[in-house]
């Protein structure tokens, strides 16, 4: 594993804290209207986990809520093909 595509996740650090963190990279994918995990709650959480060691971004979404749409969709398939490059 060489990367983890988070979405809409609420990033617990701990769960983090057992992996390699220098050979994993975490992305996340987040709709900024999502009301299960708000946007700057999963943002601080994400920093934290990033200062483990994690190399990685935060990506937002425009206008959606906690729900896989085609954005979402998309989102992942450009971070993929940026990846295969």
């Amino acid at each position: 594993v060489s990367e983890i595509i988070a979405v809409g996740s609420g990033f617990r650090p701990d769960f983090y804290e057992v992996l390699s963190a220098k050979q994993i990279r975490l992305t996340a994918i987040h709709g900024d209207q999502d009301e299960v995990f708000p946007i700057a709650s999963a943002e601080k959480a994400h920093g934290r986990i990033l200062d483990l060691g994690f190399q990685g971004e935060f990506l937002t979404v425009p206008g959606v809520r906690h729900i896989a749409t085609p954005e979402i969709g998309q989102a992942i398939s450009k971070r993929l093909q940026a990846e295969s490059k």
